[in-house]
């Protein structure tokens, strides 16, 4: 690996690169960068130009003749617009007028000046001359037909026509990978006998483009600007120079194994051929599906792989990824380097974290101190049922049953053996970056909705991003196996269909299975598998059995149960429950808790009393074991989906006292 240097545009450490980037992070402009940088932290690259140039503090510049332009920081709750290109500045720096006060441009915008007068372009017979567009303006462009608003422009002031700056001289080019013959500028699109694709990075062709017609070449605006290079030289991805081969042509890439139909790099003494968008894979990587870092190897060893991530056979002939932890880890390239399983990041010479993650520290035997209480110990209790009353777990919020606890005993706090476990990071495949864990504070009002099965909860939660995830949703791993289907089932994240436990939508992923068209959204693979109420002395279970006859009756609200549906069954008193009127909506919040939804103040009560009160949204007798009571009144909120209406009727409310008070 090359050794990280410093550069004057970035805090950290730079790696001397070369690939395919999304664009440098100074000039904005795509494409392959020769030479450049590369932040595997950040994972930005810059070109070696821009990371090395030195900006002057004031310049000249044609779009702005009257005054001086300064350099200087962006303040970044503003927002900032280039006069030039006319787009947002999402850069740290960016030069502006301190006394006009509303012009500014883009460092690149200010570097490359366009010329004031073009003198001989090819796309007019006039000179043309360097003329701002306004942004209220709706020029069209002479040669492309597109609109101009809000760019820079060129205009023949005879003729008054105008035309982009990159269409004034660009009605023909020529392309260093169709050297026989020239490319013409097409503005209505490509011509019916092409696959209406860029042949050099498969980009669908719409509008603007250039081609070839004797060779049926043809290219968007982008590779025609900036060309890919004809060859590179990538010793992460191959030991010889590979050379670019600019045609249709069917292959497959040696460094992901997917099919490719057109311009792969190849190296001819190899009869090695990879698409652009693998050559510079990283070799080492997190991803979320998996625990472990995984490196990329150029072959399998023998043997039958599947991919963990999309479950498709795995070419142990072509490069992948695997975990040297756990043997049998394997996915696919470009699986393991999709925007929604990697973050982006390199791991290659960095450090592995050696920060321990367990949540506690052994104090003796069968006595922690765990982080979330540490003013006392947690003993071992190896059964829960020996704990009086309906004991909660202050991970999860699910009740203490028989299993295995830790529980203290000055002040009645308990967890489940497996949450004290949780790790306090973990990878989920939920978020393509790491959760952390924190635990709910037992003052705070707050609780939070999961971003996974959508319940509310002020229990532990991990965090990552904008993400929230409740302990039971971190828990179910990316492949598993449930009680109530007889195959494993697999993480779909681009799932969009119904789930087959509750016949509810899903739209955001689900848990798929493989040998037959069964999915199951979060909420339902969640579910506890034993619940207890107060309709029954016994445990229900969770079922998806169908009686004999094929009817069944929900003891709690009376209606008769859809077979199809899962639901909650005593074994012993062959009692039904629908598992929403086992449930509800508010079970993973824990009773005698104080929670504050959108500044509305509630307590969380059991709702076991003969005489069950009425929700103030929906006018309806209160079902679910657990509702909310309004703090200071004896309003009732039965289910997540009254709130909103509940709130409703409190803003009107409001508003009457308001109006009344005149």
């Amino acid at each position: 690996m090359e050794t990280p240097i410093t550069i004057s545009r970035h805090n950290h450490p730079m790696i001397p690169s070369s690939g395919f980037a999304f664009r440098c992070y100074w000039c904005k402009t795509g494409g392959y960068i020769k030479n450049g940088y590369h932040c595997p932290e950040c994972d930005i690259w810059f070109h070696k130009d821009c990371g090395n140039s030195k900006l002057s503090f004031q310049i000249n510049h044609t779009s702005h003749p009257e005054h001086l332009l300064s350099r200087r920081p962006l303040a970044n709750w503003l927002r900032y617009w280039c006069n030039v290109c006319k787009r947002r500045i999402d850069d740290d720096w960016a030069y502006d007028c301190s006394i006009c006060q509303d012009f500014s441009l883009h460092v690149s915008c200010a570097r490359e000046a366009p010329p004031l007068t073009i003198k001989h372009p090819q796309a007019h017979d006039h000179p043309l001359v360097f003329f701002p567009v306004s942004r209220n303006s709706e020029h069209l462009c002479k040669v492309c037909k597109e609109k101009v608003i809000g760019k820079v422009a060129y205009r023949c002031f005879k003729c008054r026509v105008v035309i982009h700056v990159e269409c004034a001289n660009s009605l023909e080019v020529n392309h260093p990978c169709h050297t026989k013959h020239s490319l013409k500028l097409l503005t209505s699109g490509a011509p019916n006998y092409t696959d209406d694709t860029c042949l050099l990075c498969s980009l669908k062709l719409e509008g603007v483009l250039y081609h070839c017609s004797i060779c049926n070449f043809s290219v968007c605006l982008g590779c025609a600007n900036v060309p890919p290079p004809l060859d590179v030289k990538h010793l992460k991805t191959h030991e010889h120079k590979l050379t670019l081969m600019a045609r249709q042509m069917s292959f497959n890439c040696n460094a992901c194994g997917m099919q490719g139909d057109r311009s792969p790099y190849l190296c001819l003494q190899c009869h090695f051929m990879v698409h652009q968008s693998c050559i510079g894979l990283p070799r080492i990587i997190n991803i979320s599906y998996h625990n472990h870092r995984i490196s990329h190897t150029r072959q399998l060893s023998f043997g039958d792989w599947v991919c963990r991530v999309c479950l498709q056979n795995v070419n142990r002939f072509y490069g992948a990824y695997s975990c040297s932890v756990c043997i049998n880890y394997i996915v696919h390239s470009q699986c393991a380097t999709r925007n929604d399983v990697w973050d982006g990041k390199e791991l290659e010479g960095i450090p592995e974290e050696t920060k321990d993650v367990r949540p506690f520290k052994e104090v003796a035997d069968n006595l922690i101190n765990h982080f979330s209480h540490d003013k006392h110990y947690l003993k071992l209790n190896k059964d829960g049922t020996t704990l009086s009353g309906n004991i909660r777990c202050e991970a999860c919020m699910l009740l203490v049953y028989s299993d295995p606890v830790y529980s203290c005993e000055t002040c009645g706090f308990v967890l489940h053996v497996i949450c004290a476990n949780l790790p306090l990071k973990k990878q989920h495949m939920f978020h393509n970056k790491p959760f952390t864990l924190h635990f709910g504070d037992i003052d705070s009002p707050k609780a939070f909705p999961c971003s996974a099965c959508g319940e509310f909860f002020n229990g532990f939660r991990y965090e990552s991003d904008h993400v929230v995830l409740d302990v039971k949703c971190i828990l179910i791993s990316e492949l598993f196996s449930h009680e109530n289907h007889e195959h494993p089932l697999h993480y779909n994240k681009k799932y969009i269909g119904k789930c087959d436990a509750c016949h509810g939508s899903v739209n955001s992923g689900a848990f798929s299975c493989k040998s037959c068209e069964y999915n199951l959204d979060f909420h339902c693979a969640s579910l506890p598998k034993i619940v207890k109420h107060s309709w029954d002395q016994h445990p229900f279970s969770l079922s998806c059995k169908q009686s004999a006859s094929g009817k069944y009756w929900c003891d709690i609200c009376e209606e008769e149960m859809d077979p199809n549906k899962w639901l909650y069954t005593c074994n012993d008193c062959e009692v039904t429950l629908h598992v929403k009127c086992a449930l509800g909506d508010l079970s993973r919040l824990k009773p005698g808790r104080i929670i504050e939804l959108r500044e509305e103040r509630f307590v969380v009560i059991s709702n076991n009393h003969s005489s069950r009160p009425t929700c103030s949204a929906c006018g309806l007798r209160c079902k679910a074991p657990f509702i909310l009571k309004a703090w200071g009144s004896d309003m009732f909120v039965c289910s997540q989906e009254c709130f909103p209406v509940y709130a409703q009727i409190m803003r009107a409310a409001q508003l009457f006292r308001a109006a009344a008070s005149f």
